[in-house]
């Protein structure tokens, strides 16, 4: 008979996702740079900052009413023609093209203020090949009153919107309209939404190894995360959004989510075929969750949640999903194919689960509501009856 598996150690993987998030400047010591940047503000206003195809590292800094420098990183050796700059001011959009190379692009402002008449409309963030990285308020962050694009390229890079916020409006009905667009490429890429708010966010890093972190971040609208095929991960940590969707592709995928508010709207996870793992704990605010696995032994766990409607597929594959310390006022649950686990711990629950086919385990504890009739197809029922087994 099965055992309950054991939880995945995730203080390595979090471990690498801060470094890949916060800790970004330890990546600078892959780099040899030499290249030659120019910075332009032209006549409508925009700020055009071009590279060439050798390693680039620039700061560009931004001040509240337009003033701009573009430096070469310390230590780095980039040059910078920044005639193009003098007596002008940035009243429009930042435009950088960094073409081939390793490149490092990182942009600052004055602060986190809730400014309709920042200097900057749009930025638009094109690393070329190579293995980048872009940070878009890197200390002080940075106000934007339209959207931020980032395409990195081929390549293993970085990208992250840390400390900024993103088309504020304050019209009375929205704060925030504006949108964050992260895009990679094939390679194994990282994102990072730090301290930030905007209209809504959008993760898209094609296929490779990808690591995904948002933290203390906040959408008017919803967040949307993808991670092509390979083996990912994906954090959500204290933020909120107007629904959340997360997909992967195939691979070993461990998607965690932690302290989100969805605001009444829907969490959806859809992970490809792979042994993944999903992790969904304290404090969510949703009215629907959604859970697909795919195939592949995968494990979910869905602990301290309130929800009004559950639906969750783990498709086939030896599977194992644990509902605790809960409430589910309409679950479907559907274990697919294979030889499979439900454990149903100090929670409520009202709905159905079918276990399809393969040997298939209840179990549930005495801290536990469960209708008579909530089970169909499992082959074995354990019920852990001491009163201490519960919380």
């Amino acid at each position: 008979m099965k055992t309950r598996r054991k939880r995945t150690n995730r203080t390595d993987r979090r471990n690498r996702q801060l470094l890949a998030g916060a800790d970004i400047e330890l990546l600078e010591d892959r780099r040899m740079l030499a290249g030659n940047v120019t910075a332009v503000i032209n006549n409508a206003g925009d700020l055009v900052v071009n590279g060439d195809n050798a390693d680039n590292d620039v700061l560009i800094s931004i001040d509240d009413v337009g003033n701009v420098e573009v430096e070469g990183r310390v230590g780095s050796g980039t040059t910078v023609d920044d005639s193009g700059l003098a007596g002008k001011v940035v009243s429009r959009n930042v435009i950088v093209n960094m073409r081939g190379g390793d490149d490092g692009v990182y942009i600052d402002g004055t602060g986190t203020t809730f400014d309709v008449d920042a200097p900057v409309d749009n930025m638009r963030i094109s690393t070329g090949s190579g293995d980048d990285i872009a940070v878009v308020g890197t200390s002080n962050g940075i106000s934007v009153r339209g959207d931020i694009r980032m395409n990195l390229g081929t390549g293993d890079d970085h990208g992250a919107v840390k400390y900024s916020n993103v088309g504020f409006v304050d019209d009375g009905d929205t704060l925030f309209d504006g949108s964050v667009t992260i895009t990679g490429g094939a390679g194994n890429d990282s994102s990072s939404l730090y301290y930030s708010i905007a209209g809504d966010f959008n993760v898209n890093l094609g296929a490779g190894n990808d690591l995904a972190l948002v933290e203390a971040t906040a959408a008017e609208g919803a967040m949307r995360l993808s991670v092509g095929s390979g083996d990912n991960t994906v954090d959500v940590i204290d933020s909120m959004a107007a629904g959340l969707r997360i997909t992967s592709g195939g691979g070993i995928d461990a998607i965690n989510i932690e302290e989100f508010d969805a605001k009444y709207a829907s969490v959806d996870i859809a992970t490809g075929n792979g042994a993944d793992e999903v992790t969904i704990t304290g404090g969510l605010d949703v009215d629907t969750l959604k859970i697909g696995t795919g195939g592949g032994n995968d494990n979910a766990t869905i602990d301290e949640v309130e929800v009004e409607r559950t639906e969750v597929n783990m498709g086939s594959g030896d599977d194992e999903a644990s509902f605790e310390h809960s409430d589910f006022d309409d679950i479907r649950i559907t274990m697919g194919s294979g030889d499979d686990t439900l454990f149903v711990h100090s929670s409520t629950v009202s709905g159905s689960a079918n276990g399809n086919g393969g040997e298939d385990i209840f179990h549930w504890n005495w801290w536990s509501s469960v209708p008579d009739d909530f089970t169909s197809n499992f082959e074995f029922f354990l019920f852990a009856h001491d009163q201490h087994s519960g919380p």
